[in-house]
């Protein structure tokens, strides 16, 4: 076959199609990137929203009522922990409410609030509240496998609630 074109003319032909061809692979690469970045944007937005919502409510729990009630009642439980060691430091002739006490706040987790105790000859009656069962079960294990105590009497609508539920207790000494 016979080119007639002049050898110029066909160089600046090559040249102007290699130039298409490079300006139309950057128009693909650059409608890749632009397509990217539009299906990418309304993810990010609400990936931004998503985290000042989740930051929000952890600053609304630490600053809940229930939380301050649940420092409140750990500070008390502490003060009475104290209070009771102080009691035993005294020097007075121990008894065994004198000795129970400690051991039943000391296996009382954070969470089982102790709001009060009743000894009567062998026997502590304790009142409280707890968090969650959980905690709950793990404060009547340790009570069980404590030296110091006979025998736990739990009624079973102790544990009819899964959350935040009163319970009484009467341990054999």
């Amino acid at each position: 076959m016979i080119n007639l074109v002049p050898q110029n003319a066909q160089n600046q032909l090559r040249a102007g199609q290699a130039n298409r061809a490079l300006v139309a692979f950057g128009v693909f690469v650059m409608a890749i990137f632009a397509i990217g970045f539009v299906m990418l944007l309304p993810s990010f937005i609400a990936l931004r929203f998503m985290i000042a919502d989740f930051s929000y409510a952890r600053e609304v729990e630490e600053q809940s009522p229930s939380s301050r009630a649940l420092e409140e009642r750990t500070k008390a439980l502490a003060n009475f922990e104290s209070r009771a060691r102080g009691v035993l430091a005294l020097g007075r002739k121990t008894t065994s409410f004198e000795a129970i006490v400690p051991e039943v706040v000391r296996a009382a987790p954070v969470g089982v609030d102790l709001l009060t105790m009743r000894f009567e000859e062998g026997t502590l009656a304790i009142e409280g509240y707890y968090q969650r069962r959980s905690l709950f079960l793990a404060f009547l294990a340790a009570l069980e496998t404590n030296a110091l105590v006979k025998s736990v009497s739990s009624p079973l609508s102790n544990l009819l609630k899964e959350t935040d539920a009163s319970f009484r207790l009467t341990l054999s000494l």
